[in-house]
């Protein structure tokens, strides 16, 4: 990556560990809007870019339109290690119904990212962290996510407001896979909230799943995990 000016971002894709089936290299053709996040897990330190992108060859521009810095809380501290360029031979599963092995990869999850959209189309991506089992599955197979105290700028539930529709994405750092889910979105306000459900803000939301797709991902990397994040609530 390199950044060539105040407001331009180039990413050279010829050197991204991604499975050309991920959905985004299809989707950046059909849709200039993108969100991008940046993080380091090994300092905790994450940024986030908002614009439009366009591809040329091995080339992405990203044209920033928003840029800005967010805390380090709930982020879990892994070091990254860079191995060798993966070859990817399996296609992606998809469907509609969560299988109990992506249940157990969300159960055991201590780490998503989350995409949003306003309703004139501008993209957002973010991140959420917490201890193991700080998403819930309910019996309906919705996933009830609690909204930590974080930065205060909630774009994402802003998002949620104008256009209730998010995409998931969980990864399974052991075996090297990613789960996407999209689905709809419902806001829980005001919620009796012992520290323990949401940090104490009395705020979650609900993902209800529409559709997934696991794939073989992110190879190439050893995620080596250090430690949890201390600003992690307590899961019951």
């Amino acid at each position: 990556m390199k950044v060539t000016s105040f407001v331009t971002i180039e990413i050279n894709t010829a050197q991204i560990n991604s499975n050309p089936a991920d959905p985004f290299w299809h989707n950046i053709t059909e849709e200039s809007k993108t969100g991008l996040l940046f993080i380091e897990p090994a300092t905790r330190r994450r940024y986030r870019v908002n614009g439009t992108i366009t591809k040329e060859k091995d080339l992405l521009r990203v044209l920033i339109e928003q840029a800005y810095p967010n805390c380090p809380k709930f982020i879990q501290q892994r070091h990254v290690l860079k191995t060798v360029k993966p070859v990817y031979e399996h296609l992606e599963e998809r469907g509609t119904m969560l299988t109990p092995d992506l249940l157990e990869i969300i159960r055991n999850a201590d780490t998503f990212f989350v995409g949003s959209a306003n309703d004139k189309g501008d993209m957002d991506a973010s991140h959420r962290g917490g201890a193991p089992g700080f998403v819930s599955i309910g019996a309906d197979g919705s996933l009830l996510i609690p909204d930590y105290k974080g930065n205060s700028m909630f774009n994402t539930l802003g998002n949620f407001i104008s256009h209730p529709k998010a995409g998931l994405l969980f990864i399974d750092f052991e075996n090297h896979r990613t789960l996407q889910l999209t689905g709809s979105v419902e806001i829980i306000w005001d919620q009796a909230d012992p520290q323990s459900i949401n940090g104490g803000t009395g705020r979650s939301w609900k993902l209800f799943p529409a559709s997934w797709i696991l794939l073989e991902n992110l190879k190439g990397f050893d995620w080596n995990f250090v430690e949890y994040s201390p600003f992690n609530p307590a899961v019951s």
